[in-house]
């Protein structure tokens, strides 16, 4: 007083936690120590890291989200076991793995791929979720066939594939995409007691399949299908908010009893069981630029309040099983694997709520175990590249096969692939210029067999604010020989040739059974004055 600043201290003691004993530097992942629950908790784990490209994204859009174990390739056992471990001691039991097939053509099996060699596999069931949403005309009885043989032969005879109802279980995407392409529910309903039929013959109980995102229960019933869930869980908190592509995670968790409630009554009235979802929330940016809704405030308290909700929803109802939104969705914003921006925390709060323990789990590191890095070499100065030159090169500087394209090999003539599909497209990495700096694409390439008077090739682009579409386009007809040839696009003239340069896309030819070789990509530097 009287001019003086006075300030009252109080001390206390600081309590300090001792560091885990940690086995010796260099040695492998630690055996998981799973987590005791009496539930059985689920995850979605989307495997769409077996490259450098998302990670990518990640670096440039959203760097203050960094998993801890690096921009890896999660196709490696150890990285693997490292998930199994965090994920099976924090009370996540299983993963429901996104996997792709589409008319005999099957990717993004590396996670699986690694999951076989990883050494505590054992710990960790899992399932597949088959991502269906595939071309229009795709889904046949041939190819169903095909698939369930795949399921067979590869993943539901192991011991660590995920039983529901006494039987392997196969959750589907889109039924709706089998229903239109089969003509109807009573052929899916076929295809279903097809593969449970194929599954009897092999030796196995059966396949029990799991609907989802789409509602008509009673019809899904009809097709058989036991159970329905989804991969999200926003209930109504677009509509309850007052933006409706910019909203808070505060109004998923308010908004999602009352989904569970509504969609467990409408499930139960058909027949089916219900799994019901905690969202991991959602801000697709890295991936998608702005072309994208966003929630907003993901925070580890109203996660933890969601899960609190969770766990009063289902003892209410006497159910023991519940699937969490994704694990690993990074370029989406749904993801609750140790980062950055979280820590353990969002694993943390899973294990309060649903283990037995009461004390906390170690958390390891690689860096605790002096393993790893496990990271993709990110080559961020690929960005400002506009010329690319495969001829003898040892990689594709970013490039990638979008759709309907395999078999990509570098050789001494350049980049060589086969197309499958009737629109066979490559995609660049991501880039970092500016159109206003270049009149056109030339592409220098040859194709075999010699196209027709019909045939034609295409670029295609996206910038800052408008993703790769129809109406970005430049077209070009093709030599009708199979000679090396280059082709110009002029883009300069284009309305839409404007802004900050984000991908290109090219596709070669539009029709399968050709085989493609690149000799070179080049944006054609505008003239100045």
């Amino acid at each position: 007083i009287g001019g003086e600043l006075r300030q009252r201290w109080t001390a206390k003691a600081v309590e300090v936690t001792p560091s885990p004993a940690l086995p010796a530097a260099g040695a492998y992942v630690p055996e998981p120590k799973p987590a005791q629950t009496d539930y059985l908790i689920g995850s979605y784990y989307y495997p769409g890291f077996g490259t450098n490209r998302q990670w990518r994204e990640m670096a440039l859009y959203a760097p203050q989200t960094k998993p801890v174990l690096g921009y890896y390739d999660e196709g490696n056992p150890e990285c693997i076991d490292w998930q199994i471990k965090w994920a099976t001691e924090h009370g996540v039991n299983f993963f429901l793995v996104d996997w792709y097939w589409e008319a005999g053509r099957n990717y993004n099996e590396h996670w699986l791929d690694g999951f076989v060699q990883a050494r505590h596999k054992r710990y960790c069931k899992w399932a597949l979720m088959w991502a269906n949403h595939n071309r229009k005309g795709t889904h046949s009885r041939e190819d169903w066939i095909a698939v369930t043989e795949r399921w067979l032969e590869k993943y539901i005879c192991t011991p660590e594939y995920l039983t529901l109802d006494g039987k392997p279980v196969v959750f589907i995407w889109s039924p709706r995409n089998i229903r239109e392409d089969m003509g109807g529910s009573a052929p899916s309903a076929e295809m279903l007691a097809l593969s449970d039929r194929l599954a009897r013959e092999a030796g196995l109980p059966g396949i029990v399949f799991y609907a989802m995102n789409q509602g008509g229960q009673a019809q899904l019933a009809q097709e058989g299908y036991a159970g329905y869930t989804t991969y999200h869980c926003f209930g109504r908190a677009q509509e309850s908010s007052r933006n409706r592509r910019f909203y808070a995670y505060k109004a998923v968790v308010d908004q999602s009893p009352a989904s569970w409630e509504h969609t467990a009554a409408e499930c139960a009235a058909a027949g089916l069981k219900f799994l019901p979802v905690v969202d991991t929330g959602w801000d697709a940016r890295p991936r998608h630029g702005l072309d994208t809704f966003v929630i907003y405030d993901r925070s580890v308290a109203e996660f933890t309040r969601l899960l609190q909700d969770m766990k009063t929803w289902l003892d209410r109802r006497g159910q023991k099983v519940f699937v969490l939104g994704p694990w690993n969705e990074w370029t989406e914003g749904s993801y609750i694997e140790p980062c950055s921006e979280f820590g353990f925390e969002m694993l943390r709060a899973i294990r309060t709520v649903f283990c037995t323990e009461t004390g906390a789990s170690d958390d390891l590191c690689p860096q605790d175990m002096g393993l790893g890095p496990y990271d993709f070499a990110l080559n961020l100065g690929q960005l400002r590249q506009d010329n690319w030159d495969f001829r003898g090169s040892s990689e594709l500087f970013g490039w990638s096969a979008l759709m309907y394209l395999k078999d990509l090999r570098l050789t001494s003539a350049g980049l060589t692939m086969s197309s499958v599909g009737r629109d066979p497209a490559l995609r660049s990495g991501e880039l970092r210029l500016k159109a206003r700096d270049y009149t056109a694409l030339e592409v220098t390439m040859a194709i075999k067999p010699a196209p027709g008077e019909k045939d034609y090739a295409a670029v295609f682009w996206g910038t800052r604010f408008m993703s790769i579409n129809g109406e970005a386009t430049v077209t070009r007809p093709l030599h009708t020989d199979e000679g090396m040839h280059r082709y110009r696009f002029e883009l300069s003239q284009h309305p839409k040739w404007r802004g900050a340069l984000r991908h290109l896309r090219f596709d070669p030819i539009q029709r399968g059974d050709s085989t493609i070789t690149i000799e070179s990509i080049k944006l054609v530097p505008a003239v100045k004055p």
